[in-house]
């Protein structure tokens, strides 16, 4: 589905205090009584995010509907994906076990992401995945990604630049940044 296909390493926890730190990604939950959107993002600044829902109906602000039982269903799945408009992810994903990827028949395969629990204890996304769910830690769990499911941000900083930005131009192989002190910063998009 992408090109970029480096395994970024991630966890997800209804307690943002529990996830550990120096990964890649973090997982936060976007309703109900373990919405940690806020807490996720003040615990580990700067990361990439993604943001899930498991309550029916709900899809403020989330990337992917967590479809197992207690939650989404099939059917509840195919109503809101088309409704979806992921804030940190290039599609909306569905987060299900291995057991209930049949149950998403009939929903084309370029319309979403797969995020899988897949509890092997590999880090590695399986294949026909585009993220897992790989292990169980008690309080949190770990998980994978491929580099493409991620939005590219429009322009990207240094940690240390804190200049305000005077003008931006995004070409077809480099952004280019000119700060308040006249200083020129080029990235490749």
């Amino acid at each position: 589905m992408g090109t970029d296909t480096t395994v970024l390493r991630g966890a997800d926890s209804t307690d943002a205090n529990e996830l550990p730190s120096g990964l890649e990604f973090y997982c936060y939950y976007t309703a109900g009584i373990y919405a940690n959107e806020a807490a996720v993002r003040k615990n580990f600044p700067r990361k990439l995010y993604v943001g899930i829902t498991a309550i029916p109906g709900n899809i403020t602000g989330a990337d992917v509907i967590d479809m197992e039982s207690g939650a989404w269903t099939a059917e509840q799945v195919r109503a809101y994906l088309p409704k979806m408009e992921p804030p940190n992810l290039n599609l909306p994903g569905i987060y299900c076990s291995a057991d209930n990827v049949g149950k998403l028949e009939g929903i084309p395969r370029n319309l979403y992401y797969l995020f899988q629990a897949d509890w092997d204890g590999i880090t590695a996304v399986p294949r026909g995945a585009d993220l897992a769910q790989y292990a169980d830690k008690g309080s949190y769990d770990l998980d994978v990604a491929y580099a493409y499911v991620f939005r590219k941000p429009v322009v990207a900083f240094p940690a240390h630049q804190t200049g305000v930005v005077h003008s931006t131009t995004t070409g077809g192989s480099a952004n280019v940044i000119t700060d308040d002190g006249g200083r020129t910063w080029v990235y490749a998009p």
